[in-house]
């Protein structure tokens, strides 16, 4: 493991010499001595393979998912001593396995830590759960746009008024419309700069796709294409810098 971090943190200082971006984002499941060590948050047996300000190692740490208030506290001070933003270390949901269960949500609020879903290896477990209203394209489609909604916005799509925090929520849309989102733990930020605003940017749903108001495009080829993209764009990992 040693050499693996040290091997890690000679990349990150060639690829600065040439400008080029690289970043390595390892599942904290391994101590710096090559044992497997689990649920043990960011701590002087891992403080190797995540790096100091300057010599990093990895650019995201992502927590097993049995971490509770001390675990982040005591992440939050091991990232300050190494000189590194904690929001490099991200506490674990495996929303395969578990939904959105987690009993220590509430220390997300008190500590500087983000976030990342897991499920599942291959594909997004939100868009493969997003048959709530059946099987079809266009079901899941807007299923799916519903679910990413109440998880990111809370049950009550509004970031501004939220549900209290819910420790016991599934995937299912039924149950989100009681999650309190990711909302909770994002500042809302906006990126017009000025007005008037314009954008062209769309979500690549629908029926059929038009260029200055003339179909150009058939369903099945954009509903394919966005089917695509959701289960294998990503892979399964969402990851949250949560301020």
């Amino acid at each position: 493991m040693t050499q693996l971090s040290e091997f890690f943190v000679a990349c990150h200082k060639e690829a600065e010499k040439l400008n080029w971006k690289f970043e390595v984002h390892w599942y904290d499941g391994t101590s710096d001595d090559g044992q497997i060590h689990f649920d043990g948050g960011l701590s002087y047996h891992n403080q190797k393979i995540f790096g100091d300000k300057d010599n990093i190692a990895t650019d995201m740490l992502f927590a097993n998912y049995n971490w509770g208030p001390g675990h982040l506290s005591a992440s939050v001070n091991t990232a300050k001593r190494l000189g590194r933003s904690s929001f490099d270390y991200y506490a674990g949901f495996d929303i395969q396995g578990r939904g959105l269960r987690q009993a220590s949500w509430s220390a997300l609020l008190d500590n500087d830590i983000s976030i990342g879903f897991w499920g599942a290896h291959k594909q997004s477990l939100i868009h493969q759960s997003a048959t709530d209203n059946g099987t079809s394209d266009i079901a899941i489609q807007k299923t799916y746009l519903k679910k990413q909604e109440l998880m990111f916005s809370g049950g009550y799509n509004n970031p501004a008024l939220l549900p209290a925090i819910n420790t016991d929520c599934n995937l299912a849309n039924a149950s989100l419309k009681n999650f309190h989102g990711l909302a909770t733990f994002l500042t809302a930020k906006s990126t017009i700069q000025q007005v008037p605003f314009v954008s062209r940017f769309n979500l690549g749903n629908g029926l059929s796709f038009r260029k200055d108001g003339k179909v150009v495009s058939t369903t099945s080829g954009i509903t394919s294409i966005h089917r695509t993209i959701c289960q294998h764009g990503v892979g399964g990992l969402l990851t949250v810098q949560t301020k």
